[in-house]
């Protein structure tokens, strides 16, 4: 194999393999982080605001997320897999309490 073509096929593999560490983090494929804290499902809101559903320990959490604060809207045991819904087709949230956190400007 000449030195081009292996230069060549060399980068492609490399473009490859960036791509695909891309597109794991892109998808929230890379799973449950070292501090046990997993985010089950985010949504934007606005340009910089967000809501995200975030797995820690034993419990279900709803956080609004801005670019100066996070605030806990509210909370549920962690549910199985199996049991995502409660009646009606919507899943049981109860509010237990709201935290607001905000970044000093």
């Amino acid at each position: 194999m000449d030195p081009a073509r292996y230069i060549i096929a060399v980068l492609f593999v490399t473009a490859l393999l960036l791509g695909a560490v891309w597109w794991l983090r892109r998808m929230n494929l890379v799973g449950v982080n070292s501090t046990g804290i997993r985010v089950l499902a985010n949504q934007n809101v606005g340009t910089r605001e967000r809501l995200l559903i975030v797995r820690f320990g034993d419990e279900d959490v709803l956080i609004g997320v801005t670019a100066h604060s996070i605030t806990r809207l509210a909370s549920t045991p962690a549910r199985s897999s199996d049991n995502q819904e409660g009646a009606g087709g919507e899943p049981p949230v109860s509010i237990t309490s709201t935290r607001h956190v905000s970044r000093g400007d």
